[in-house]
């Protein structure tokens, strides 16, 4: 018999530098607790298809990028729901002598 589904899909829309303008994030990897895993596209889009009732987690992942929220939780997601998670991302300042160490062959 199959498994009932429900379809977890969202928009990740944004890159947060500050003030806007705000843009959609491509190339991050959005990983379910259950071991599932998509990448977003170039309008920052995803979606990820579990099996219900769903409980777990949504963490979005891109080197150089701090996500809000960190990472979303759900508890007994029905199998007629339609899941929207949307991720606001901030791009991490380096360290200031990230530039030097790396002319000097240190980094």
């Amino acid at each position: 018999m199959r498994p009932d589904w429900v379809i977890i899909m969202a928009m990740l829309a944004t890159i947060v530098l500050g003030a806007p303008p705000i843009k959609p994030l491509a190339g991050v990897r959005i990983v379910c607790s259950d071991g599932q895993t998509a990448i977003t596209d170039s309008q920052g889009r995803y979606n990820i298809t579990v099996t219900t009732p769903f409980t777990g987690t949504l963490t979005p992942v891109l080197n150089g990028y701090t996500f809000a929220p960190v990472r979303p939780s759900f508890t007994d997601v029905p199998s007629d729901a339609v899941m929207i998670q949307d991720f606001k991302a901030k791009k991490n300042k380096g360290n200031p002598f990230d530039a030097l160490l790396k002319w000097l062959g240190i980094k």
